[in-house]
């Protein structure tokens, strides 16, 4: 395996030291968890021909980096003899698309937090417009029910003198009088419910 001497550094050898490769080498440099992969990739462009493209990440003396590479294998009397390619430092690229994959999932995750809230102040909102509403429908029959009351104990005190020297006429008068004061009572209530 020739390597030129920008692919020498991308793998992290000193291109004067060293300009070929044995494939234990190249197996040495390759990150293990991306091996099998690349040694399916070489398998099957020997195996049907054409060029193969890969991602792949090494470990050298600059510590991990990701190398696209393409290659075609090249035949001689029918016989694969030599896959020639290029070979690129991609690991700006990986980390900006890993930095970007990582924006999105928290912005997704804000959006979905932001939708979530206004979904609860929405429901919030809606509970106190009902709670409005039933307050002003409280407040407004109280006020009716008030003026009614207002009538009946305008009135029951001059009922009640009109039948003082008939027992069973007065006690129903009282028990109206009693009716009106549980009422005032109750009017109150609604009226500080709707004022809540």
């Amino acid at each position: 395996n020739l390597w030129s001497d920008e692919q020498c550094r991308q793998h992290g050898i000193e291109p004067s030291i060293q300009k070929s490769l044995v494939i234990d080498q190249m197996k040495n440099l390759i990150q293990p968890n991306d091996l099998p992969m690349i040694e399916r990739s070489i398998a099957e462009i020997i195996e049907q021909g054409g060029y193969a493209e890969l991602e792949y990440r090494i470990v050298g003396s600059r510590g991990v980096r990701w190398v696209y590479s393409r290659g075609q294998l090249i035949r001689q009397d029918g016989r694969p003899t030599r896959l020639i390619g290029i070979n690129m430092d991609i690991t700006e690229r990986r980390i900006l698309e890993d930095k970007l994959r990582e924006l999105t999932r928290t912005l997704e995750q804000r959006v979905e937090q932001e939708v979530a809230a206004r979904e609860v102040a929405q429901a919030r909102l809606a509970h106190a417009q009902k709670i409005q509403s039933i307050g002003e429908l409280t407040g407004g029959v109280a006020h009716d029910f008030n003026n009614l009351l207002t009538v009946i104990t305008g009135t029951i005190d001059t009922l009640a003198e009109g039948v003082a020297d008939r027992p069973q006429l007065a006690a129903i008068a009282r028990m109206i009088g009693s009716a009106a004061e549980r009422g005032t009572k109750l009017t109150s209530n609604l009226l500080a419910f709707a004022r809540k």
